[in-house]
């Protein structure tokens, strides 16, 4: 026998009875008093908006630490990942500081001028005119009496193509010396 829908009533009062417990039931996870802080308020943020429609199964304190639980997963891998790219960025050396190999560099001009003159002449006419001459797509269609979208494949193609030719980091360096150089 299914107990009926019965929406959460006195907000006020279940915030104030269970939040202390849930910031120290969050701080198991995360380890931090400001992050178990921010998890217990998201969750009872997110009671607070669904409030009107939650079907809670069981008691609200085992619904609330449930999703305390499943929060605080979530910000411990939010963490986890914002320290991985925070760690990556320091490790990356600043674009000021490269100094090119100049003929490394004409090596890797002749390698990519080869790989956009195996493209199709259209192709490379519109990818020229897009990366080289700093032509809109629009100029570029009513130049060669073309459509925009015609105008866009040939672009994806030509990137699709250099792509699959280049290593990530010379496509990257490639797109840079455009701005840079």
């Amino acid at each position: 026998m299914n107990k009926p829908y019965q929406p959460i009533e006195d907000f006020d009062k279940l915030f104030k009875e269970y939040y202390p417990a849930a910031v120290l039931f969050a701080q198991k996870f995360v380890q931090d008093v400001n992050g178990a802080r921010d998890v217990a308020q998201q969750v009872f943020v997110k009671i607070y908006e669904k409030r009107e429609k939650i079907d809670i199964e069981t008691s609200f304190k085992a619904y609330l630490f449930r999703a305390i639980r499943n929060t605080a997963l979530t910000y411990i891998k939010k963490q986890q990942t914002h320290s991985r790219h925070t760690t990556e960025a320091s490790n990356l050396q600043p674009i000021s500081t490269i100094d090119p190999d100049p003929v490394e560099y004409q090596q890797l001009v002749q390698q990519i001028d080869a790989l956009i003159g195996d493209l199709p002449p259209r192709c490379q006419q519109v990818f020229k005119m897009n990366r080289f001459d700093g032509k809109k797509n629009k100029a570029i269609a009513e130049e060669l009496g073309i459509s925009i979208r015609t105008v866009e494949t040939q672009i994806s193609y030509a990137l699709k193509q250099l792509r699959a030719k280049l290593p990530k980091e010379l496509l990257l360096f490639f797109i840079l010396q455009q701005f840079i150089f």
